[in-house]
């Protein structure tokens, strides 16, 4: 199984990164903040056809995990896309992939959401939804992967109490882009409550999943940069941008 991180609708250098990697008639999980969406829906459309062209001519295909940069519209029931190079799946949704069980859950709050506009670049159902009602029919046994799109709050990277997120072992971002978190959050006065609060919620995913089976693996996006950790016998595995993971 591979996994790819976040693409932002560079969809031409994730067609290109597959392709480098020697890839061929495998199935690709994307963890999220595919692009979905945004912009000219005619425009995107065609976009997608190329992306889905490149894939199949390698006989290849997309499993893709609904990011907060992407509109929850397109993840409510599982859809192919581009003559099915591209398949989108909802939340709670354990997939079979080259031989492996992965349990998919999407969702993230952007930091940014009060600079975008509702409906169009952002969308305000774009968190992680804990439904504890979905996972119980669920068969987990023998489960291989865990793939959200950001992470449980026993993860990197670490959250203080104002939700800020980049203490832990990530790099510290320049000045320049600490003050403009901070001013997001002064103008956002519950975006630190909505981090934490989702942070949390996959907490109790994670207890909910370990109660019943073993949980080798969490792999996830988001944050843009590549760590892994280990959690009382989870490996936890932080994704890049356009980062391929063999698993």
């Amino acid at each position: 199984m591979i996994v790819l991180g976040d693409v932002h609708r560079r969809w031409e250098e994730a067609a290109e990164t597959i392709a480098r990697a020697g890839l061929r008639g495998r199935t690709v999980v994307q963890v999220g903040d595919f692009g979905l969406g945004f912009g000219d829906r005619d425009r995107e459309r065609h976009q997608l056809e190329a992306l889905g062209a490149a894939l199949l001519q390698l006989d290849n295909r997309l499993l893709v995990v609904r990011g907060n940069h992407d509109d929850p519209a397109f993840f409510r029931r599982r859809r192919e896309l581009a003559g099915g190079a591209i398949c989108v799946v909802p939340d709670y949704s354990v997939e079979m992939v080259e031989g492996q069980k992965v349990l998919l859950v999407g969702g993230a709050t952007s930091v940014d959401r009060k600079l975008r506009r509702a409906g169009d670049t952002y969308w305000p159902d774009e968190s992680v939804v804990l439904d504890l009602a979905r996972l119980e029919p669920l068969d987990l046994d023998g489960l291989s992967a865990v793939v959200t799109h950001t992470a449980p709050g026993v993860a990197p990277p670490s959250v203080d109490a104002r939700g800020r997120f980049y203490a832990g072992p990530l790099p510290e971002p320049p000045a320049r882009f600490r003050a403009a978190l901070r001013r997001l959050y002064e103008r956002d006065e519950t975006l630190a409550h909505d981090i934490l609060a989702e942070r949390y919620a996959l907490d109790a995913l994670y207890g909910a999943i370990r109660a019943r089976t073993r949980v080798p693996r969490w792999i996830y996006g988001h944050f843009h940069h590549h760590v892994t950790h280990v959690h009382d016998g989870t490996r936890f595995i932080m994704l890049g941008e356009l980062q391929l993971l063999h698993v």
